[in-house]
């Protein structure tokens, strides 16, 4: 296992462009405790790190009341799935099937075409999704402001399961611009989807295909848990 997940990073590598200037086992790492032995686990760990090209052109993760709308990629053009997810975490699940990156050259075109948008400013905010999937994404984009919060139709997704299309951890990317990125990416061929403008309440209004998901209240972060218990059982 440990060796498919080497051999992965390393692929990806290659295709990308890039490379992983060194490496280290750590497998034979251990820990004594009196009555036990706590060994490293067979993961692969990665740290990194990349070349800002003008530290005054950077965008934050926080939405802004007057950036304009918000935006959604699929940068792992893969279908949603829910293994080795958080949201499976919590279930004590790992799941069969985890998100890849089906296409190496899309993710390197979409990247570079953000950062030259970027450095153009015309991102207003923006946020990876990762741990927690997309509404955790959304939430955290919502935290550092008072009375901001968004209102989206996440029906143009095609995603028919609403926890793996809340919680799915595939590679993507929110942004939020006053230029119709939409349009702007189509040039590209790059697929990027209008999903939702910002106003001025702290709530999440969210269309999906059959329910309405409605979060709100004084402080976004209360709700996290409670959407997750409620998403269950829809």
């Amino acid at each position: 296992r440990l060796y498919n997940a080497v051999k992965a990073c390393s692929d990806f590598a290659i295709s990308m462009g890039i490379n992983i200037p060194t490496g280290k086992d750590s497998l034979s790492m251990q820990q004594e405790y009196k009555n036990s032995t706590v060994r490293a686990p067979g993961t692969v760990i990665i740290s990194a790190t990349g070349e800002c090209l003008d530290i005054k052109k950077v965008i934050t993760p926080n939405l802004n009341k007057n950036g304009g709308d918000l935006y959604y990629i699929n940068l792992s053009k893969d279908k949603y799935s829910l293994g080795g997810s958080s949201f499976g975490q919590i279930l004590n699940k790992v799941g069969n099937k985890t998100p890849s990156i089906k296409n190496p050259k899309y993710f390197k075109k979409t990247f570079n075409s953000v950062q030259d948008l970027i450095i153009n400013k015309k991102i207003s905010s923006g946020h990876d999704i990762s741990s927690g999937g997309l509404i955790t994404c959304l939430l955290e984009m919502c935290f550092p402001s008072n009375n901001i919060g968004l209102n989206m139709d996440l029906t143009l997704l095609n995603e028919k399961d609403t926890v793996k299309l809340l919680f799915s951890e595939n590679s993507g990317i929110l942004l939020q611009s006053k230029i119709n990125l939409t349009k702007h990416f189509k040039k590209e061929q790059i697929k990027c989807i209008h999903i939702g403008r910002v106003i001025s309440k702290s709530k999440i209004i969210t269309i999906l295909t059959s329910i309405i998901l409605e979060i709100s209240g004084i402080r976004l972060q209360k709700y996290l848990i409670l959407i997750k218990q409620k998403i269950i059982y829809l």
